[in-house]
C-alpha cells in the first residue's frame, strides 16, 4: 500500500525540521505525530501534528478544476518533566520553549517566504499548564495551535468524448394536480 503525502504532511515535516535546527537545546527531540517516543532519561520533547483541516471551495473555480482555500490547525505540543521542587524551572522552561517555537514558526522563510508552503499564518493560540499532582514530578505542558492557510487545486478529468450522455434529452411535463 502506497501512502500519498499531503500538503499538511509536508508543512508538518517542515515545522519539525525547523524546530530541530532552530532549538538546539532540544537535541533533536522533535517528532511528527501524536505519540511520545520518550525514554525515562529524556526530560522534554515536542510533537508536531495536523489537528484539524478545512477545505472550502474558492469562488469562480471552473467546472474542470476544483480550487480550495485550506485552513489547517497545526499543533505543536511541548512536554517538560522536572522534579516537583523545581516547579518554577518547569514554568520558565515552558515559557522559553513556547516563545522559541512561536518565533521560529512565525518568522520562517521556509513556510512563509516567496517559495514558502503557506500563504499566511492567521492565528496562534498558546496554552500553558503544569501538572503537580504527584509529589515526585512536575509535568509542564504547552500547546501551540497555529492557524495556517494555503490553497489547493485539483484537476478534474475532462468528460469522456465517447460518452452517450450527449445523446440524452430531458423533457419536462407539467405536474398533474393533486385532488
Amino acid at each position: 500500500m502506497t501512502i500519498v503525502s499531503t500538503h499538511r504532511q509536508l508543512v508538518r515535516d517542515q515545522v519539525v525540521d525547523l524546530l530541530k535546527l532552530g532549538i538546539p537545546s532540544l537535541k533533536g527531540r522533535v517528532w511528527a505525530g501524536r505519540t511520545w517516543p520518550l525514554q525515562e532519561r529524556e526530560t522534554f520533547g515536542i510533537l508536531v501534528y495536523g489537528w484539524e483541516e478545512t477545505k472550502e471551495a474558492r469562488a469562480g473555480a471552473s467546472t474542470l478544476d476544483a480550487a480550495y482555500a485550506v485552513h489547517c490547525v497545526m499543533a505543536v505540543e511541548i512536554v517538560c518533566l522536572e522534579p516537583s521542587r523545581q516547579g518554577v524551572t518547569v514554568e520558565d522552561e515552558m515559557e522559553f520553549l513556547a516563545g522559541e517555537v512561536c518565533d521560529l514558526v512565525m518568522k520562517s522563510h521556509l513556510l512563509l517566504g516567496a517559495d514558502g508552503s503557506l500563504e499566511r499564518i492567521g492565528s496562534v493560540k498558546t496554552t500553558l499548564g503544569i501538572d503537580t499532582r504527584t509529589s515526585e514530578k512536575a509535568i509542564g505542558r504547552a500547546l501551540l495551535a497555529f492557524g495556517m492557510h494555503w490553497s489547493e487545486a485539483y484537476d478534474l478529468p475532462a468528460p469522456n468524448a465517447d460518452s452517450p450522455c450527449e445523446d440524452v434529452q430531458l423533457a419536462f411535463a407539467p405536474a398533474t394536480p393533486l385532488l
